[in-house]
């Protein structure tokens, strides 16, 4: 049940934002598979007001290239190097929920990459895992 609470596009969106607030080297493997399982299993397990909070900063960082970059476009629509630059104009924003929201997605894709034994070991993390999480191993195939 908790699973209808996003629909694929809003799932594939949070992927997206999460994947653009992490340097491209960061990855061990496909960030989208390993996300998409953390995501599955945030939704099973995480308390609704956290998954409202996912739901409605994704959509409002989503939409927002409108109004911080002037430009027609969502963040999907963006370039790499247009991303960037949206982020780091959110980071210097004089609102505070405004500079944190990027943050959100930052803290979920860091979850992620950091729960992978492999990505403990690029990073030096000790002590260290040495089987893949739970939520990677049930992940469905590589669906979102």
């Amino acid at each position: 049940m908790r699973q209808l609470l996003f629909t694929r596009g809003e799932r594939r969106r949070v992927i997206t934002l999460c994947s653009a607030t992490l340097p491209a080297g960061a990855w061990v493997e496909r960030p989208e598979r390993v996300l998409g399982a953390f995501l599955q299993d945030l939704i099973a397990t995480a308390p609704l007001s956290t998954l409202l909070g996912v739901k409605v900063f994704g959509w409002l960082l989503w939409l927002c290239p409108l109004v911080v970059l002037g430009r027609p476009r969502s963040f999907g629509g963006l370039a790499a190097s247009e991303r960037q630059l949206l982020l780091d104009a959110l980071a210097a924003h004089r609102i505070y929920v405004v500079r944190e929201m990027p943050l959100l997605f930052k803290a979920l894709a860091s979850f992620a990459l950091l729960g992978l034994p492999e990505s403990q070991a690029r990073f030096g993390v000790e002590p260290r895992d040495i089987t893949a999480p739970a939520w990677l191993d049930a992940a469905p195939g590589d669906a979102p």
